[in-house]
Formats: C-alpha cells, sequence, structure tokens
C-alpha cells in the first residue's frame, strides 16, 4: 500500500468513540482496530441488540461518513468503516501492476466484492458463501474452499 495514504488513525475520534460504545452495550460484541479500517463485529451478541445496534449505529455514521470521506460497509456480522480512498479493491489495482500468469481471488465477505471487481475477467474469482457476488464462481462453504485449495 502506498505510504501516502491515511491510516485508520488520522479520522476523528467519534467513530472510533460510537463503535466502543455500541460494543460495550451489545453483549458479545467487540471493536477490532485495523490498520485502514474499523470495524464493530457482532456475530457472538444476541441478535435483537445486535440488530437494534447495527440500525442505529448506521445512522450515527452516516453523517459522520460523509462529512470524513469514510466509507460503511456491512459484512459478514461486521460493520466496516474505512476511508473511500482505500479498499480491497485499490489494493488489488497495485498488486495488478505487475504481470500475473494467474490469479485466484477467494472471498466470503461484502468487502471482497471491491477486489471481484477490480481483477480482470481472466482471473478465478470465488466467492465462499450465499450473498449476491461479483465472483465468477462460488463455493458454499469454507471447508469447500479448503479442498479446492488442497487439490491445487
Amino acid at each position: 500500500m502506498a505510504q501516502n495514504k491515511p491510516t485508520f488513525t488520522c479520522l476523528g475520534k467519534s467513530v472510533t468513540k460510537l463503535l466502543e460504545h455500541y460494543a460495550a452495550q451489545t453483549p458479545g460484541a467487540f471493536v477490532e482496530r485495523k490498520e485502514w479500517s474499523i470495524a464493530w463485529h457482532y456475530r457472538n451478541a444476541s441478535p435483537f441488540y445486535a440488530q437494534k445496534h447495527l440500525t442505529i449505529l448506521k445512522k450515527l455514521l452516516k453523517p459522520i461518513a460523509q462529512a470524513e470521506n469514510l466509507g460503511i460497509v456491512d459484512g459478514n456480522m461486521a460493520l466496516e468503516v474505512h476511508h473511500l480512498d482505500v479498499s480491497k479493491g485499490h489494493i488489488t489495482q497495485e498488486w495488478l501492476l505487475h504481470d500475473h500468469d494467474f490469479i485466484l481471488a477467494i472471498g466470503d465477505d461484502t468487502t471482497d466484492e471491491d477486489m471481484f471487481a477490480a481483477l480482470p475477467p481472466t482471473s478465478y474469482t470465488i466467492k465462499v458463501g450465499r450473498g449476491r457476488t461479483l465472483a465468477n464462481y462460488r463455493l458454499p462453504n469454507p471447508s469447500a474452499a479448503h479442498q479446492l485449495l488442497r487439490k491445487l
């Protein structure tokens, strides 16, 4: 990744504080700080509170995202916030500056769709699990992905 891109720590503290507040209000939820984003995970939370607080978070984050040029991605049991100029699609485009004989991309999350979109049509792109996708192929679960990789 290019050095001049902002890290997520450059964001206002309001996003982090909101996510931490709702993680504390949602037993089983937690906040994950990544280099380029921050995510509120709710896969281990009660579905009632997870959905209730997810709806509230999206509403509260929307004006902050617009003001600070952030993207909000509703992923696989996680709500991720990142700078709009940083995504798997952007990283993929940087990798594609070099020649490649074979490209295989496998993903199971909404955040992987940018990567699938950025790859050339000759790539082998695989979505793991259900949901809409730009991938060329689909596997039902991670076990099927592991079996495929062992065969390669």
